[in-house]
């Protein structure tokens, strides 16, 4: 088929090129390939996504995006479609296709495009002996009889634009673009050098059988402009744009794996074993501003139409309806738009606006906008709901995602908890808690009485004419009663001054000589004083530590300076002013008054008087110690304090 030449040279595109020895290394040559072979390599380990079929849905890609290549090891779970790998061969495709159909194909060694028929190209595969490496890559069989033994996967085809939303009848004028299957035969050591797939395409590949390696390149702006650059270099050919850029991975590609790469990425392919693969191209919502970039690119270094993506333009009119719709249901559910369509809204309303100006002017070279579509009112609806998306999501807060709690080895003792410790963290511990707690508070104390021996004489001054009454009887005392123990209520201060000390005016009467007032607080605490008669007013031996304080403030010496006055005053003595006073807040509380009932005839012209006791206790029943004054006049609290402050200054 082919005439062979002695050939002068192994690493030109030219092999029959004069003085070639100091020349450089072109792309493609066997030295290239030897070359290409034996270099080291990232792996592809940090730029691959690994899935099964299963997983790659389309709630996945809505919520991860499409950034890296995905791989699959087995069809199982991606709906796709293939005939059987053993057993078929470049005959069958020929028998679908017809043999006399004509082919693009790459003679690698020399760079350059040759047609072929079917039939030329399945001899040459079926041939033992190859002079030349031949790269069948644009073999598209949408309308042959192998169309309906290979299907793309099936989230290929809900993604695809050309496939889920060109319209029927077609528009007028447009092409519907058959780009979707591909059957790629390619020979051992066969290369396709680093490019990016038309239209900025994303791709889908699946080895029947053989092998394929990717040599990939992220699609980061900078690498787009040195790919830019190296496109239009002089040196294009003998220059490995692998050595350009910052990173170049290399990704096997084995028989059953099936391959997707997203738009943008610069790939090289090269081919260790005789290959054969099905594969296509897809334009989607994914990845519409590189989509876009990668056409703008094509226009300025001037591609041919014939390698471009036919309807690029048309395609993005129809995908901007779909883009409108798609946020408008993340919009409806009160969802969170994803931020690839917010991007793909947001440069696609100011591309297809260019597009419009241009269409408008009847610029050369712009694909006409189809018929039923109205431009400005599809910007603005863009534009519209790109506008909502961005207010939802800069109102809705950000939930970063959970991240793993780090997991020590190291064991952390735990402090030893004592005998009574109660874990509340249980819900059942922490009910028997609250249970025994309201029957402690529910539980009271029985009424406690204490007795305590009274003194033989009492302080307490007779009558003026000095006539004293006997004694009382032996075995009288000083009772104290104590209630029940009541909580007091919540906010009380236990230091209020203003505490509950009152005078209870229900005590009974003393049996001749007077009723007896007793001084007990608001809560069931009570002070009850029992005195039968009145004392004789000779000072007996001090029997408790009250008459030694009496007797040391001169206030109980009966000789020395009396009992006080009459009105309130104390004499001054050996006690100080401090001791004093303070004797006089405890007669205050703890001495009772005496009210002498209606005397006897006979006995009703004898004066009688009080002591200065009672006019200091009289003096201290206020609203909370007893009746309560009229308006206008001090309180018994304030009459105190003035006494108590007059005494101060006074001593």
């Amino acid at each position: 088929m082919f005439r062979n030449k002695q050939r002068t040279n192994w690493h030109r595109l030219d092999p029959y090129e004069a003085n070639a020895e100091s020349r450089p290394v072109q792309t493609g040559t066997p030295i290239f390939i030897k070359e290409l072979r034996s270099r080291h390599f990232e792996g592809a380990d940090d730029v691959v996504v690994r899935l099964r079929g299963q997983q790659l849905t389309l709630p996945y890609l809505a919520q991860h995006g499409w950034e890296r290549p995905i791989l699959l090891d087995s069809v199982e779970g991606l709906g796709m479609q293939l005939p059987p790998a053993a057993g078929f061969t470049v005959h069958d495709i020929e028998n679908y296709v017809g043999s006399e159909r004509e082919v693009d194909v790459i003679d690698v060694g020399r760079q350059r495009d040759i047609r072929l028929t079917m039939h030329e190209l399945a001899d040459y595969f079926s041939s033992g002996q190859r002079s030349e490496t031949l790269n069948c890559i644009s073999l598209e069989f949408s309308g042959t009889g192998l169309s309906a033994l290979v299907e793309a996967p099936y989230i290929v085809r809900k993604l695809c634009w050309v496939t889920s939303l060109w319209p029927t009848p077609p528009p007028e004028g447009v092409e519907k673009p058959t780009v979707t299957k591909y059957a790629l035969i390619s020979a051992v050591d066969s290369y396709t050098d680093f490019h990016v797939d038309f239209g900025g395409t994303s791709v889908w590949y699946h080895v029947l059988q053989g092998e394929k390696i990717f040599y990939l390149i992220r699609p980061t702006a900078s690498n787009l402009t040195l790919y830019q650059r190296w496109l239009n270099s002089p040196t294009r050919s003998s220059t490995f744009f692998g050595d350009q850029v910052d990173a170049c991975s290399r990704l096997c590609v084995r028989a059953g794996q099936t391959l997707l790469i997203p738009s943008g990425w610069i790939h090289a392919v090269y081919t260790p074993h005789d290959s054969l693969v099905f594969g296509g191209n897809f334009l989607c919502s994914l990845n519409v501003p590189i989509q876009l970039k990668v056409y703008e690119l094509e226009k300025k270094s001037r591609t041919p139409l014939k390698f471009r993506f036919p309807s690029f333009e048309t395609c993005h009119w129809l995908g901007a309806r779909r883009l409108v719709e798609e946020m408008r249901d993340y919009s409806d559910a009160n969802q969170r738009c994803p931020t690839y369509l917010v991007q793909a809204g947001r440069s696609l309303a100011a591309q297809l606006r260019a597009w419009a100006h241009d269409a408008s002017s009847a610029r050369r070279g712009v694909e006409p906008i189809p018929a039923f579509i109205n431009p400005s009112k599809l910007i603005k609806m863009i534009n519209k709901e790109v506008r909502h998306a961005e207010k939802y999501s800069a109102q809705a807060p950000a939930v970063a995602p959970a991240r793993p709690e780090r997991q020590s080895r190291r064991q952390v003792k735990k402090r030893p908890l004592g005998a009574d410790f109660v874990d509340i963290s249980e819900r059942s511990e922490f009910e028997s808690l609250l249970q025994q707690s309201a029957a402690a508070e529910r539980r009271t104390e029985p009424a406690r009485r204490l007795t305590v021996p009274r003194p033989v004489a009492s302080p307490a001054p007779g009558p003026a004419s000095g006539a004293h009454r006997a004694p009382p009887a032996a075995g009288g005392g000083l009772k104290i009663r104590l209630g029940p123990r009541v909580q007091p209520p919540p906010g009380l201060d236990d230091d209020d001054e203003e505490a509950p000390l009152t005078i209870d005016d229900s005590a009974p009467a003393s049996r001749r000589y007077g009723r007896i007032r007793s001084v007990s607080m608001d809560n069931p605490l009570k002070l009850r004083l029992s005195i039968d008669g009145r004392a004789d007013p000779a000072p007996p031996p001090a029997s408790n530590g009250i008459e030694e304080l009496l007797r040391a403030s001169s206030v109980a010496d009966g000789g020395g300076g009396g009992g006080g006055g009459s009105d309130g005053t104390l004499p001054a003595g050996q006690a100080s002013p401090a001791t004093r006073d303070a004797i006089v807040g405890m007669l205050t509380m703890s001495r009772a008054v005496v009210e002498p009932e209606p005397a006897p005839a006979a006995k009703r012209s004898r004066p009688h008087s009080y002591s200065s006791d009672e006019e200091t206790f009289a003096a201290t029943q206020d609203d909370e110690y007893g009746p309560k004054p009229k308006k206008g006049m001090a309180t018994a609290k304030q009459r105190l304090g003035k006494i108590l402050k007059l005494n101060k200054m006074k001593f």
